[in-house]
């Protein structure tokens, strides 16, 4: 069996520098970030940084139908307004480097532009025992049903970050009233598989299988990449 981890293609934006001052050195003029965090990445006990950017073009915001894009607040008369945001987004790893950084390492694959109805929320950022975890909420914006879960712990290696582990939770409300956790362990090379009944919340099953792929570098992780699973 095969799992595809519910990523999107889309053009590429690679950073555009490998040292800076700060996060928009490493990209093109324009590009804003959306979400940072500061922590200890490789050991050398100075602060290391990882950021999502966005490329912060407005010719791609579009308004919409309230509840389907992003909701966004305006500054002065408080009023609701919904905005389809199409802009690449890119996930930025960053090395202390004296007065500056560099470039630890990058995806532009994982976080898919706001514009998508049945997008993913950044729900969060975190830097821990040296671990970058990344978390993400997928969900039906017009009905306001979440419907995924992601979870993803990336670790330096020798010269790239890599996998550690990730959790992918799926939910059906409708049809089989099932909700399947799936736990992704690269160190133990196992995958956990839990089920119950979402409605309920009543335990259905759990199974334990080997991971028969290798940890995949961060900008590994894509459309193409897939797990097999010997289920």
């Amino acid at each position: 069996m095969v799992f595809l981890f519910p990523f999107q293609a889309w053009a590429q934006s690679l950073p555009a520098a490998t040292t800076g001052a700060g996060p928009k050195d490493f990209l093109p003029a324009g590009w804003v970030v959306e979400r940072s965090i500061w922590g200890d990445l490789n050991a050398d006990g100075q602060d290391d940084l990882a950021c999502v950017m966005n490329a912060g073009d407005p010719a791609k915001f579009q308004e919409t139908e309230l509840f389907v894009g992003v909701v966004r607040a305006e500054p002065q008369s408080g009023k609701l307004s919904c905005i389809l945001d199409d802009n690449p987004r890119i996930l930025l790893i960053l090395l202390s480097d004296g007065p500056g950084f560099r470039l630890g390492d990058y995806n532009d694959q994982i976080l898919q532009p706001h514009k998508f109805p049945t997008g993913e929320t950044l729900d969060e950022l975190e830097i821990e025992d040296g671990k970058v975890r990344l978390g993400l909420v997928f969900m039906d914006r017009k009905h306001g049903n979440v419907f995924a879960r992601s979870s993803y712990e990336f670790a330096r290696g020798k010269q790239r970050f890599h996998l550690v582990s990730a959790t992918e939770t799926t939910v059906d409300r409708y049809i089989t009233d099932r909700e399947e956790t799936r736990i992704y362990d690269f160190q133990s090379r196992q995958v956990v598989v839990r089920a119950s009944c979402f409605s309920s919340r009543q335990f259905l099953s759990k199974e334990s299988h080997q991971l028969k792929v290798p940890a995949p570098s961060l900008q590994d992780l894509g459309p193409n990449w897939q797990i097999e699973r010997d289920f």
